[in-house]
């Protein structure tokens, strides 16, 4: 009986390593979307898309929403700290942004099998940090 305790102990502990290594380069490629884009690399940050998304969504588009979100809460300065979760096929990534106008939850769902990203959207952060935060903007958008 211990020896079957041990064993499913050391399976639950596998798992949960695997899966926490998983997250941080899902973590990584939610990251390097969102500095493409403040680094005005809209193409770039297009080409990380899925394919279904690619399909809704343009390098113009995603430069108009990061627009929408830099005039809301000014220019990007750091990133603070970021959540994984896997639902599915998905991780989905939040990435705790500092504007120069306060703290946005900036939200990046990556496929788990390709690395692409599959979806996105951003609203002001509401929540203990931590780091010491500031008002963030209250405003939600997506890419149409």
């Amino acid at each position: 009986m211990k020896s079957c305790f041990k064993v499913v102990l050391v399976v639950a502990i596998l798992f949960c390593a695997v899966n926490l290594f998983a997250q941080a380069p899902m973590a990584d490629k939610a990251q390097n979307f969102i500095s493409a884009m403040n680094k005005g690399e809209f193409q770039k940050a297009y080409l990380s898309l899925n394919s279904d998304l690619g399909f809704k969504v343009t390098a113009d588009n995603l430069r108009s929403w990061w627009a929408q979100l830099v005039s809301k809460g000014g220019n990007f300065v750091e990133f603070r700290e970021s959540s994984s979760v896997q639902k599915g096929d998905l991780y989905v990534v939040t990435a705790l942004c500092k504007f120069e106008k306060g703290l946005v939850d900036v939200t990046v769902a990556v496929e788990a099998s390709t690395g692409k990203i599959a979806g996105m959207e951003w609203k002001g952060h509401k929540g203990a940090t931590t780091q010491s935060s500031a008002a963030a903007p209250a405003a939600e958008t997506q890419p149409s």
